[in-house]
């Protein structure tokens, strides 16, 4: 896979959503204080460890080597999207609604893959 087909797959493609968790992730560890920032940084070494398996999947060319990482990130995804916002709200920052607003079109930007498939399979 050329440096392109990379690209392509992490800002357009299927992933996408690990892109959007890995943006979401640093904007919530420097938006958040503690102790929402631990419970933030809960999905880091989960998704870390996901990484580190995707990379080994496609180094031993495995055919289905994105799979892990396509399913989990929807899920660190959420759980990001839903510390932040209580955090935010429970900081009194709830005001600042453009960060809740700014993930959020993160989140929906990167499921565009799995609306065109649902679209196409339907």
């Amino acid at each position: 896979m050329n440096l392109g087909n990379w690209l392509s797959f992490f800002v357009i493609g299927w992933g996408t959503t690990f892109t959007a968790y890995v943006i979401l992730q640093v904007i919530t560890l420097v938006t958040l204080r503690r102790p929402y920032v631990y419970a933030a940084a809960v999905p880091l070494p989960f998704m870390s460890w996901v990484a580190f398996a995707t990379l080994d999947a496609f180094l031993h060319g495995s055919n289905i080597w994105p799979m892990l990482m396509i399913l989990t990130s929807p899920c660190a995804i959420l759980f990001l999207l839903v510390v932040t916002a209580i955090g935010l709200k429970m900081q009194g920052h709830l005001r600042r609604g453009w960060i809740v607003s700014a993930m959020l079109a993160i989140a929906v930007a990167a499921s565009g893959p799995y609306v065109y498939m649902s679209i196409a399979a339907g």
